[in-house]
C-alpha cells in the first residue's frame, strides 16, 4: 500500500503504460503472428499518436484485405479507470453502422418469403397514426420515407441520452406524429426511426425477439462471437469499452447512454468480429448472393436524382474508387467500416471518445494503404 499519494500516481501510470505496451504488443501479435508489420505501419500508427497513451480514451483499428487481417491495432485505453488498453478484441457500441445488420435481417426475412420490401408500414405497425401518403419497408430502408427521428423527438421531450428509455417509450413518441416531413421518395432524409421501425418488422415477421433473430441468422453463423444486441441497460458486456467526452476543462468524463432501442443502433462489437462481416460481402456464406444484391442496391428519388444510400450502407465513390461505408456516433462511442470492393481492402475504426472521427480517420488511413490505387485529390 502506497503512503504517498503522488507516489501511488507514479505506480499507477507505469503500470498503465506498461500494460498498454503489452496491449500493442498483444494485438500486434494476434492479428500478425510472427510476420513483419506492414510497411506503412509506422505512417499508419503516427496518425493515432495522439490517443496512443495510457491517460487517454482511443480507437482500435483494423485493415483488412483479401479477407485477413493484415493490422491491428488498440490506441488509448478501453477504461481510464481500470487502466485497460484497447485492443482489437474490445467491444465498442457501434451506433448507426449497425443499421446493415438490421437490414440484412429485413433481407433475410424476403428470401424467407416472411415480407416485402413494398410493404407498407402500417401491416406491420398498426400503432402509427394514419398518414396522407404510404410509406414502405424500402423507404425505410433507403431513408426516404419523410418520418421524422424519434431520437429528435424524444430529446424534444426532455430525455437525454443517458437516460434509460425503452422501445415502446420510442414507439409512443411516434404514435403522435400526425403528418410525414415530405412525400415519401422524393427525398433522402437521414432518420434513426426508419431502422428502429424495421427492428420491430423483423421481431413481427419472425417472431423473435430482434436480438435473437441477429444472433441467430447474422452472428453464430459467421463466428462474431463477441457480437450481441444492447437491448438490456443492465447487460454485462464482456471486454466492453467505456465512452468519454472531453471536458472543456481539460481531462474526460464518462459518456454512456442507457437507451435499449434496436435496429438504427445498439450493435456491441469487435474490430475482430466485424472482419468476420467484412468477410462475408465477398463469401456470401450468410444470405448468398441475394443478400449481397439487397444490401447493396440504389434507388433513384421520384425525380430521378440519384441516391447514394442503399440498404444499411453508403454506396459511393471517393478517389474515383468505390465505396461501400457506414458511419456511427452514440454518446461517446464512434465508429466506422469502410470497404474498397475493388481493391479488396477494408478499414474498420471503432472509437470511445466522443470527439474522434473514425470516418475521416479511416479516410487518411485508405489514402496510406492504398495510395498507389486512389486517385490523386484535386
Amino acid at each position: 500500500m502506497c503512503d504517498e499519494g503522488r507516489s501511488c500516481v507514479s505506480a499507477g501510470r507505469a503500470l498503465a503504460r506498461m500494460a498498454l505496451g503489452l496491449g500493442a504488443l498483444a494485438a500486434g501479435l494476434a492479428a500478425q503472428g510472427a510476420a513483419p508489420a506492414p510497411k506503412w505501419a509506422a505512417q499508419v500508427d503516427a496518425l493515432f499518436a495522439r490517443w496512443d497513451k495510457p491517460d487517454s480514451p482511443g480507437c482500435a483499428l483494423g485493415v483488412i484485405q483479401e479477407g485477413q487481417l493484415v493490422y491491428a491495432r488498440g490506441y488509448g485505453q478501453a477504461s481510464l479507470e481500470h487502466a485497460v488498453p484497447i485492443t482489437p478484441r474490445t467491444v465498442f457500441d457501434i451506433g448507426s453502422t449497425s443499421k446493415q445488420f438490421t437490414a440484412a435481417a429485413i433481407g433475410l426475412l424476403v428470401q424467407d418469403g416472411k415480407l416485402h420490401v413494398t410493404d407498407e408500414i402500417h401491416e406491420w405497425i398498426d400503432e402509427l397514426p394514419p398518414w396522407d401518403e404510404e410509406v414502405t419497408l424500402d423507404h425505410m430502408l433507403h431513408h426516404t420515407s419523410g418520418l421524422p427521428d424519434y431520437c429528435g423527438l424524444m430529446f424534444a421531450a426532455g430525455i437525454d441520452e443517458a437516460s434509460v428509455t425503452t422501445p415502446q417509450q420510442a414507439l409512443d413518441s411516434l404514435a403522435k406524429v400526425r403528418e410525414l416531413r415530405f412525400v415519401p421518395g422524393s427525398r433522402f432524409e437521414y432518420s434513426n426511426t426508419n431502422f428502429f421501425l424495421l427492428s420491430l418488422v423483423v421481431e413481427r415477421a419472425a417472431k423473435q425477439p430482434f436480438q435473437d433473430f441477429a444472433r441467430e441468422r447474422i452472428f453464430a453463423p459467421l463466428g462474431m462471437t463477441s457480437t450481441l444486441l444492447f437491448h438490456d441497460h443492465t447487460l454485462v458486456i464482456p471486454h466492453r469499452a467505456s465512452a468519454y467526452a472531453a471536458r472543456k476543462a481539460g481531462g474526460f468524463g464518462v459518456a454512456l447512454s442507457d437507451w435499449e432501442q434496436l435496429g438504427d443502433g445498439a450493435v456491441q462489437t469487435c474490430v475482430e468480429d466485424l472482419v468476420k462481416w467484412d468477410t462475408n460481402f465477398t463469401t456470401h456464406t450468410v444470405g448468398g448472393d441475394a443478400l449481397q444484391s439487397f444490401l447493396h442496391t440504389t434507388v433513384p428519388l421520384t425525380d430521378g436524382k440519384p441516391n447514394t444510400y442503399a440498404r444499411g450502407l453508403f454506396v459511393d465513390t471517393v478517389r474515383g474508387q468505390p465505396r461501400v461505408s457506414h458511419g456511427g456516433a452514440w454518446a461517446g462511442f464512434r465508429a466506422e467500416l469502410m470497404r474498397f470492393p475493388a481493391q479488396k481492402t477494408s478499414f474498420v475504426c471503432l472509437a470511445n471518445l466522443g470527439n474522434m472521427n473514425p470516418t475521416g480517420l479511416c479516410e487518411q488511413v485508405a489514402e496510406i494503404v492504398l495510395a498507389d490505387k486512389l486517385a490523386a485529390s484535386k
